[in-house]
């Protein structure tokens, strides 16, 4: 058993041993017994590149890598202290933990007494063919060692000999290369030059030496805690899992057939239900049974039982699964109903509530697991939910799902929400509804707004079986796979095309209205007093652009960047204030203020239920009359061409058909590029939906850019930039001395046509040294890197998490926004009323799976304490 971490050991050490393994004879100096101390040190073997074997007639010379760790003061020699997995025909490997890349190797301390006999001891590296050739050695010293943490060096392999020559590659003539190339790789360094060739030799006929990638650093308790466990259950090491965190649900409360989840007391007959999951702990006689009024009362009250998600540090998003309601029932039998929970997925993370067994109205009561805390890794993330029905023998059916765009909900305001479910992804099937209460806390709102203007990180999430992987993929991307070719997706995309055809429709009456100058405009008289008047703005501001643009061609880029600006404002300004708050966007001001400010200022929230609901339904029937009224125009000019074409064509002798036309089946193309060609449409008219909608930060960020750029070309003296990058651009590309540039650069790759006439030979343009040199290199070295750490991170996911992942979406590209119903409503948060007694609150952990840290990364654990609670 190995001593872990520091600790102290006597060494016996062999003075006269030779490093070939620790063979001695009898007339070798006497052994002294020394007491050291030793340290634990972290290895990892990261890759090797360009391992060559000795090629012959029958052997092609295919390397199968696998690398032994010795130590070279061991008295027989033959002491593995670790052994990597073989990677099979791989000149390039890497290793990760998959393949037993790390191990645990203890390191003698400095001690200056002994410190000529610890620095001739040192750990060897074998790299081998298979377990039997030995094709070169790395030696690394103890005190090399010590002074690592976690840096990843390259080393270059020494070869072994055979018969007094090296073991390398041959010539064209046979010859084996002199030895004396493979001292030159025991002084290579970590500077050494990256651009390396990947032949075997280069020009001179000098053999490139193997490098072998190793990191060292101490070893923690977490590492010994991994390697225990690791060994423990077979090479995989789960993640600590919760009630919360458990998709397996393996810890649930079971579904008793014979008992009763209804009875009648008193002598009026009040009807009274079982409580599920289970009873209050803490008053388990008044919470048993409760009548329908009492449960839905109960279910609203503050939580009693938190789950801290993640590892997020710019804020905290507060979700209780408080109900749903009309469930459909997915059980066959008699008296036996949907058995629901939710799964919910939040960058990282996937949690579920309890089951509540025999319920298509079920309701989770403060004291079970229905309450979550995600903390926030970036401000644009979506949470997802999904509604789905136990089954313990098979797959969990799903019911329905929900995607919540976090950018729509203000800061310190409580949301008590209703979204319809669905399963469709076209939103036309009605699965129940599900209400939640929601709460965002942000650490420095200031500083999470500028992070929402950066790209999303990408979220990975992995499970260890399909049952799970099922709940996982539902709930990112529903029930079609719409990023797989089949007739369905096809399906989907086309039928969402048609829906565009109203939006085309209703811009085409803006633009009438504009360019005939119909608008109007609300203007307040006093404070009170409203009248709607002839004031065409829209035409006024078209009309002074494109007068501007006629008199003063040189500020059309100008024009551009205020006109997106322009119509991006006029967007935000109507989207703010639209009658149904809940398909609202934040206000440009507001932003502007926050940004500004460092703080928010919006004023205190309250939404009751059904509010600007009329008002909402009378706007979008005015606009489906006019998109209306658009189509019927543009369907009756089609018409009317149409008959003007078939009486020209009876009149003129080229529109009769004199060739035999093909018949061409119903699907000439392939499905696969139809799919892509409406999957990335549909996809580009969602995101640009939601960027004129401004439901997400990216509308805000590119309208502040454009106004810059506007009021940039105005003030600087951009005409004159413009002017001399031309003038430059001219006079260097495009005058006479371009001659001497084909001269002394061109012509040995590109000759003239001349030359070409006395000798048509096409000539090899040698085009491929620009692979040798060194910023080419430096792109190829830098490329293996990042392979090798994805590598890397995805095997060590898949050994603490499982080895099927699903990637999370960084934004909602739904069909269609999930909007909350009337019913939701909203009040600014008040933690008397909205959340109990810090000491009456029972915390939970469930770490997410972001992984940090070097050589053996970890999940990070979150504070379970909350900004405000």
């Amino acid at each position: 058993m190995w001593n872990w971490f520091h600790n102290d050991k006597t060494n016996e050490i062999d003075e006269a041993s030779a490093c070939d393994g620790g063979a001695h004879d009898d007339e070798a100096a006497p052994r002294r017994r020394t007491t050291t101390t030793t340290t634990c040190f972290l290895m990892e073997v990261v890759s090797a590149r360009d391992i060559r074997r000795k090629r012959t007639l029958l052997d092609p010379g295919e390397v199968d890598p696998c690398c032994i760790v010795r130590f070279s003061n061991d008295q027989d020699g033959r002491v593995v202290v670790h052994k990597t997995d073989t990677i099979y025909n791989d000149a390039d490997p890497i290793w990760t933990v998959k393949t037993k890349s790390l191990c645990l190797i203890n390191v003698p301390d400095a001690d200056k007494e002994n410190e000529h006999d610890q620095d001739d001891a040192s750990v060897i590296v074998e790299v081998c063919h298979g377990d039997s050739e030995c094709l070169g050695t790395v030696s690394l010293s103890f005190a090399d060692i010590r002074t690592s943490n976690g840096e990843r060096k390259e080393y270059p392999i020494s070869c072994v000999t055979h018969d007094g020559v090296a073991a390398a590659d041959t010539d064209d003539d046979g010859n084996i290369q002199p030895m004396m190339l493979a001292l030159r790789f025991r002084k290579a360094t970590q500077d050494d030059d990256d651009g390396v060739a990947a032949a075997d030799t280069d020009d001179d006929g000098n053999i490139q030496p193997m490098m072998l990638a190793l990191r060292f650093r101490k070893a923690t308790q977490d590492d010994l805690v991994f390697f225990r466990k690791k060994t423990c259950l077979g090479g995989r090491m789960p993640p600590k899992a919760t009630e919360a965190s458990d998709i397996n649900l393996a810890k649930i409360q079971e579904k008793k057939m014979l008992q009763s989840y209804e009875k009648r007391e008193g002598n009026n007959n009040i009807v009274k239900y079982r409580v599920q999951p289970y009873p209050d702990p803490d008053s388990p006689e008044t919470t048993t049974w409760m009548t329908q009024q009492e449960v839905y009362d109960e279910a609203l009250k503050p939580s009693k039982k938190w789950v801290n998600v993640g590892n997020g540090d710019i804020g905290k998003v507060h979700v209780e699964i408080i109900a749903c309601n009309d469930l459909p029932n997915m059980d066959i039998g008699v008296g036996d109903f949907t058995d629901p929970f939710v799964g919910l997925v939040f960058e990282d993370n996937m949690v579920r509530t309890d089951v509540i067994h025999d319920a298509l109205d079920p309701r989770w009561m403060p004291w079970c697991t229905r309450a979550f805390c995600f903390n926030i890794n970036h401000p644009s993330s979506i949470l997802m939910l999904g509604v789905f029905d136990y089954d313990a023998a098979t797959t969990h059916d799903p019911i329905g799902r929900v995607i919540v765009n976090m950018a729509n909900f203000q800061s310190d305001t409580c949301y008590l929400l209703h979204y319809a479910l669905h399963d469709d992804p076209k939103q036309e099937d009605d699965q129940g509804t599900i209400i939640i209460r929601l709460r965002v806390e942000w650490k420095n709102e200031a500083d999470a707004r500028k992070l929402a203007f950066k790209l999303p990180p990408r979220f990975l999430i992995n499970v260890d079986n399909q049952k799970a992987f099922g709940v996982l993929r539902y709930i990112c991307r529903g029930r079609v796979n719409m990023e797989q070719p089949s007739v369905e997706s096809v399906k989907f995309y086309a039928n969402e095309l048609m829906t565009y055809g109203l939006v085309y429709c209703y811009l085409v009456d803006v633009a009438i209205g504009v360019l005939l100058w119909r608008g109007r405009a609300n203007v307040r008289l006093g404070f009170a007093t409203v009248v709607n008047i002839w004031f065409p703005i829209h035409s006024v501001a078209l009309f002074t652009a494109a007068v501007v643009a006629i008199e003063r061609p040189d500020m059309i880029p100008a024009i551009f960047f205020f006109g997106v600006s322009y119509m991006m404002l006029v967007l935000n300004y109507h989207g703010s204030r639209y009658p149904y708050p809940w398909n609202r966007c934040k206000s440009w001001q507001e932003t502007n203020k926050l940004l500004v400010l460092g703080r928010s200022v919006h004023p205190p929230i309250y939404i009751e239920p059904y509010t600007g609901v009329d008002e909402a339904m009378e706007l979008e029937k005015l606009d489906r009359v006019k998109a209306e009224r658009v189509s019927r125009f543009l369907w009756d000019a089609k018409t009317v061409g149409l008959k003007v074409k078939r009486i020209y064509t009876k009149t003129s002798v080229t529109g009769h058909a004199i060739d035999t036309k093909e018949d061409e089946g119903w699907f000439a193309g392939s499905l696969y590029y139809v799919h892509m060609a409406l999957m990335y449409l549909c996809t580009y008219l969602r995101v640009w939906r939601n960027f004129v909608n401004w439901k997400g930060y990216y509308a805000h960020k590119m309208t502040l850019k454009c106004l810059i750029l506007g009021f940039a070309w105005i003030l600087l003296p951009m005409n004159t930039v413009l002017v001399w990058t031309f003038r430059i651009l001219v006079w260097t590309c495009l005058g006479p001395w371009m001659k001497l540039v084909d001269i002394m650069y061109i012509h040995q790759y590109y000759r003239t046509t001349e030359e070409l006439m006395s000798d048509p030979t096409v000539k090899d343009t040698n085009l491929e040294s620009v692979l040798t040199s060194k910023m080419v290199q430096t792109m190829v070295s830098n490329a293996r890197l990042a392979s090798e750490e994805a590598l890397k991170l995805k095997d060590m996911r898949e050994a603490q998490f499982g080895k099927l992942s699903q990637l999370v979406p960084p934004v909602d590209k739904s069909l269609r926004p999930y909007i909350p119903l009337p019913d939701s409503t909203a009040e600014p948060y008040d933690s008397n009323k909205h959340t109990l007694p810090k000491t009456s609150i029972k915390w939970e952990q469930a770490s997410g799976q972001k992984l940090e840290g070097i050589m053996l990364p970890m999940p990070k654990c979150s504070d379970v304490v909350t900004f405000e609670m």
